[in-house]
């Protein structure tokens, strides 16, 4: 994530990282310092009279790193076919359910039609007796066959055109039926991280839990409307992440001070205008135009519901064509073999019926389980919007305001008393020492023609 985050190059200090990855800072520390090492020559480290560290990367870090790291390579390859493979499996399991539901009416239909051959046999001879084809025919079982169903042309028709790209195919659909699509969150963590990060910048760089909690993941009983915080253990992550520092004001609360994120040199050359307009920008994408960070809810399927309800009819069909089959099938002699086709499905008839039962199974577990995770995803965001109320009722008025709003008020001023103030932003000129060759050469003959007046001065003197 940090390579791609960082792609098209430029200045970035550790804070810049984690605040645009979510990484911790340590993490964001590690990934520029290996980054810088595979990119040799083509990256750059400078150091501010403060003793910053930033480093500077060349535009196309993905493809520089591919050029300089087979493992990069690796990645850069297996990242570009992944969509492609992680399709085709998508689609191959669709087959899946086509390729079972043609094996299993194929079976039923010679076995039935092995029968049907043996009884007008046993009839010429004058036999009533079923022998070994009537036990797998109809004398064992009464009513219609499921086989029947593709004697009749179905009333739909895909048409001429191709599905829009963002349109899922029906193979595709199949898969999306049983599985899903995947945790629409499983970037939340990264998310709230990202978040947090552009709260504390814009504090200054200190801030409360009230000030956090929109963000994070509080309790219930965390946040109250009076905007006292009961519980600011939810803030844990965001303070180890970020090297965070809580400390205690004069009236006993507590403040979380992030000194180290409050350095930039990804906005050091942004001019006033653009600095906003950067700032609004990742507002946005980190979901904060909204007064607090919600999860998406886990959707059934992203396949449009035609889709799902013929996905799930085949697996209806294919279950019911598995159990008549496995009626077919008991009707053989314990022991007998049946021969070419027909012996494979007796072989692999436990995997159908396994396969016939997990389809459907699964969707439905899938489907209760879902409910459970959408009413508890239901709550965190509601934990989240109070929290955000509660925060603006505090330092607004309305419901709330009172002694918890002086007593949040209060805790505002106290932590923009310890933060450091606007982000300390490292320009070019801020530089003490660099990496680069201009940069190198220009300190050498500083140093040479330092050298030099020191020897004409002692020379002299």
């Amino acid at each position: 994530k940090v390579v791609d985050a960082l792609a098209n190059g430029g200045r970035f200090a550790a804070s810049d990282v984690a605040a645009k990855t979510g990484s911790s800072i340590e993490e964001a520390k590690r990934a520029l310092r290996d980054l810088a090492a595979l990119l040799g020559e083509e990256a750059g480290l400078e150091v501010s009279s403060d003793g910053e560290l930033v480093y500077k990367l060349p535009q196309d870090v993905p493809g520089k790193l591919a050029s300089r790291s087979n493992a990069a390579a690796a990645r850069a390859t297996w990242e570009s076919v992944k969509p492609g493979l992680y399709t085709a499996l998508r689609i191959s399991f669709g087959a899946a359910l086509i390729v079972s539901i043609a094996v299993v009416y194929s079976a039923i239909f010679f076995l039935s039609t092995s029968s049907s051959s043996d009884d007008r046999r046993d009839d010429r001879r004058g036999g009533g007796g079923m022998g070994f084809g009537g036990g797998f025919g109809g004398g064992m079982y009464w009513g219609p066959s499921p086989f029947d169903v593709f004697y009749y042309r179905p009333y739909y028709s895909y048409g001429r055109n191709y599905d829009s790209p963002q349109e899922m195919g029906f193979l595709e659909a199949v898969y999306s039926y049983v599985f899903g699509d995947g945790d629409p969150n499983v970037d939340l963590d990264d998310r709230s991280i990202k978040a947090a990060a552009t709260v504390i910048r814009e504090a200054g760089g200190a801030v409360t839990a009230e000030q956090l909690a929109p963000y994070l993941a509080p309790s219930d009983s965390a946040v109250s409307f009076d905007t006292s915080v009961v519980d600011e253990s939810f803030v844990l992550p965001v303070v180890t992440r970020l090297n965070g520092v809580p400390e205690v004001t004069d009236e006993g609360d507590i403040v979380y001070v992030f000194d180290e994120l409050q350095v930039s040199a990804a906005m050091a050359d942004l001019e006033e205008g653009q600095d906003e307009e950067a700032r609004m920008r990742a507002r946005m994408e980190e979901g904060l135009q909204e007064a607090y960070l919600e999860e998406r809810e886990v959707e059934f399927s992203a396949a449009d519901d035609g889709k799902l309800f013929f996905a799930g009819a085949l697996g209806v069909v294919n279950f019911l064509g598995a159990a008549y089959l496995g009626i077919q099938l008991t009707s053989v002699p314990s022991g007998a073999v049946l021969p070419g086709f027909l012996g494979i499905v007796q072989a692999i008839y436990p995997l159908l019926l396994l396969y016939a039962i997990s389809f459907n199974a699964a969707p439905a577990w899938r489907n209760f389980s879902m409910k459970a995770e959408n009413e508890k995803i239901a709550e965190r965001n509601t934990a989240r919007r109070q929290a955000a109320f509660a925060l603006q009722a505090g330092l607004s008025g309305g419901p709330g305001s009172g002694e918890g709003n002086k007593k949040l008020k209060g805790k505002i001023r106290a932590a923009k008393a310890l933060g450091s103030g606007e982000v300390k932003r490292i320009r070019s000129d801020d530089v003490a020492y660099s990496t680069s060759d201009q940069f190198a050469e220009e300190a050498k003959t500083k140093m040479l023609e330092s050298d030099l007046d020191d020897f004409d001065k002692r020379l002299n003197g």
